[in-house]
């Protein structure tokens, strides 16, 4: 049994790799719960969609056959792999960035939103 729990992704859309940096954060839209309280007391909760959504930065490069390919995407595919072997499954993915293109480095800001996201 491995003991490694972090560092290591890859990500995907349409199954298509593309370069990872750094770190990334998922968010499986699951429902939020918010506490609600008054003066007197506390009140119960109240409960609210998020959007599925994945974010980090990715690099431009041979795994891109054109920005546009990202920062137009619609309708998508995105797997996200993580170090421990677990996969995350966003679908029916939109670009939802700015963006923005950093000559530097060639970095490029990754940002999807989702209608669902699962655990694979």
């Amino acid at each position: 049994m491995s003991n490694l729990i972090a560092g290591i992704l890859e990500i995907s859309v349409n199954g298509k790799n593309l370069n990872a940096i750094g770190n990334f954060t998922l968010n499986l839209g699951i429902n939020k719960k918010e506490m609600l309280a008054g003066p007197d007391r506390v009140h119960g909760y109240s409960e609210l969609p998020q959007v599925p959504s994945i974010s980090g930065e990715i690099r431009d490069g041979d795994a891109l056959s054109a920005v546009n390919d990202i920062l137009k995407m619609s309708g998508a595919t995105v797997i996200a792999t993580v170090a421990n072997g677990k996969q995350y499954m966003f679908e029916n993915a939109e670009y939802t960035g700015d963006g923005n293109i950093e000559t530097e480095e060639g970095k490029i800001q990754f940002e999807a939103g989702a209608m669902s996201a699962t655990e694979i």
